[in-house]
């Protein structure tokens, strides 16, 4: 198989297009790209909300492509995943947390869409391969379960609170986040 010829990458990040030049040559395995990317995505939080942007692009493409094509029903699937994602994870700051929030949304949508489907086959006039539709359902079922545990996961290996009285005074340190 012959190499990919190696494109040109713009020393910073600043537009979109840039970013998708990064990604695609991480894609095609520069390492040396991936280490820029993370030291610019460490070093400029705009870069990082440029990048959760279009996380959230493809998530509403995603819900759009799953979704039945009423303009309603779209968007009223796209209201409960932000309330869901607001609710798991209300700090935007805390990335690792509203990603894996994200995460549970579509897994939690795509899981409904496959029960509606299921219903619908099961249904007296409905049509379909009911073995097939259980079999996504299950599958979607357990995706959404490992988002949420995941999650847990994460929550549960942040380091606790610790308070210390040292001759009077209270020291309280929060502890980190990965």
């Amino acid at each position: 198989m012959p190499k990919a010829k190696p494109v040109a990458l713009p020393a910073v990040i600043t537009t979109p297009a840039d970013l998708e030049r990064y990604t695609a040559a991480i894609k095609a395995g520069d390492t040396k790209a991936r280490g820029i990317l993370r030291a610019q995505m460490q070093d400029n939080a705009e870069l990082r909300n440029q990048y959760g942007l279009l996380g959230r692009r493809l998530r509403d493409r995603f819900i759009q492509a799953i979704v039945p094509s009423a303009p309603h029903f779209i968007e009223a699937t796209l209201a409960q995943a932000d309330a869901l994602i607001d609710e798991l994870a209300p700090d935007p700051q805390n990335t690792l947390d509203r990603l894996l929030a994200e995460r549970i949304a579509v897994s939690a949508i795509h899981l409904r869409m496959d029960e509606v489907a299921l219903q619908t086959a099961q249904a007296p006039e409905g049509t379909g391969n009911i073995d097939t539709l259980q079999d996504r359902r299950e599958k979607s079922e357990k995706a959404y379960i490992r988002a949420i545990l995941a999650l847990a996961k994460v929550r549960k290996l942040r380091l606790p609170t610790l308070q210390l009285n040292v001759a009077n005074q209270q020291i309280v340190n929060q502890g980190a986040t990965p």
